[in-house]
């Protein structure tokens, strides 16, 4: 009760309340953007919701027309949602602007908001598109908030309808990519005209999918200062001479072990020193790269998907399994067709100290018989792969480096993925 409150206590409350009934028109949000004038608030009520005062996302009422909303955009809403939570105005401001609210969006009090639920109904054709509000009404939990909304000044939850248009382009794929690919907050390298025209016709009519994926893809290559960053292995200096035209191969069969020295001799590289505590153990490793990315526009890159386990040594962590598959073609409906093009079992030079299995499920028992050195490995990669062939995986870095190979033409989902507040997931 509001009498049981001080002086000092009431003109709080009034001064906060006003500013959370506050609905600005026009802007980002609205209302108590500080989590601890929020949190102060809810005290001063004693717990008591009200929705007149509480958290919403609204459609702003400058937009007289009817606004179709992105997939992108309920993305943005929900990052906006789990970041504000945990942050003050202040860094509110200063850290959340390469992800922005939608402008036809308003966050309301975005500091309350504990949950927020995104209901997706597909319209399958221009019946169902017409009949929104009908479609809308025989939905019975939107309907009972709505009515709970309408009625009761004192209900928690808020309802807002918006049409999306979760893809652009014929090429579906899943709304995933919308919802966690996040943009980047610098400017794309400049697009030529070719590549524009190459672009319109990959993404009109049928179109090529799988051209259309490793353009994509392609758009998501880590540059140099990214992977440098990461810890990925950075070419300082070719040693070897780079060219073995005699060992090329498109089969998966591995090289024999005199075959695989001779090719590593040929690819090795040294690599900047990596700045880790210990100083690391890359002196110690040989290292081999592929060959630079082609420049001839004719040349189709490949992409792969390339994962490694691996056990420690006294050399640190070593390479004991390696995988990688690669995508053969994506259908028109967007289904993959992949193929696996290794997957060995490595012995590492020195005794294993760890097997780590709970995390590699590599066994003492599983590596016993095995023969396969990591050179037949370096060798196999730096001869099938080409500079500008597409590798894709998690935390890539770390496959890298227990495969000794550089190679600048990566994709990371954990970079991908990772919000402003620089945390993998």
């Amino acid at each position: 009760s509001s009498s049981l409150l001080s002086k000092k206590q009431r003109g709080r409350l009034k001064k906060l309340t006003k500013r959370a009934a506050e609905q600005k028109e026009g802007c980002d949000t609205s209302g108590i953007a500080s989590l601890s004038d929020w949190m102060e608030l809810q005290m001063l009520l004693s717990g008591k919701a009200c929705l007149t005062i509480g958290p919403s996302v609204r459609q702003r009422k400058s937009n007289d027309k009817e606004q179709n909303a992105e997939g992108m955009d309920h993305r943005d809403i929900l990052f906006q949602c789990l970041e504000r939570t945990n942050q003050s105005k202040k860094r509110c401001r200063d850290e959340l602007s390469a992800n922005s609210i939608p402008p036809w969006a308003t966050l309301h009090n975005p500091s309350g908001i504990q949950s927020l639920a995104i209901v997706e109904i597909q319209l399958d054709n221009e019946k169902d598109n017409n009949n929104w509000d009908t479609i809308l009404s025989s939905i019975p939990i939107l309907e009972q908030l709505k009515k709970q909304q309408q009625g009761d000044e004192s209900a928690a939850a808020a309802v807002m309808t918006a049409k999306t248009r979760w893809f652009q382009g014929p090429n579906v794929k899943s709304i995933t990519d919308s919802l966690m690919y996040f943009q980047s907050s610098s400017q794309p390298p400049p697009v030529s005209k070719k590549q524009k025209q190459s672009s319109t016709e990959t993404t009109e009519g049928d179109g090529d999918s799988t051209s259309v994926m490793i353009r994509r893809l392609n758009e998501m290559v880590l540059t140099a200062r990214q992977r440098e960053k990461e810890g990925y292995p950075m070419i300082a200096k070719r040693i070897g001479s780079g060219k073995d035209e005699a060992s090329r191969t498109t089969t998966t069969t591995l090289p024999t072990l005199d075959e695989a020295k001779k090719s590593v001799a040929i690819h090795q590289v040294s690599i900047v020193p990596r700045n880790v505590e210990g100083g690391g153990d890359d002196e110690v490793r040989t290292f081999v790269a592929t060959s630079a990315a082609s420049t001839d526009e004719g040349t189709t890159p490949r992409v792969f998907a390339l994962d490694c386990e691996m056990v420690v040594t006294s050399w640190g962590q070593q390479l004991a399994r390696i995988t990688m598959i690669q995508l053969d073609k994506v259908s028109k409906d967007g289904k993959m067709s992949h193929s696996v093009v290794l997957d060995e079992l490595v012995k590492p030079i020195l005794p294993v100290l760890d097997y780590v299995t709970k995390y590699s499920g590599i066994t003492a028992k599983m590596l016993d018989p095995i023969q396969t050195r990591l050179e037949q490995i370096q060798a196999f990669l730096v001869n099938f792969l080409n500079g500008q062939d597409i590798l894709v995986g998690h935390s890539l870095e770390n496959d890298l480096q227990a495969a000794c190979l550089a190679h600048d033409t990566v994709v990371d989902t954990s970079v991908l993925f990772r919000g402003n507040n620089s945390r993998k997931y």
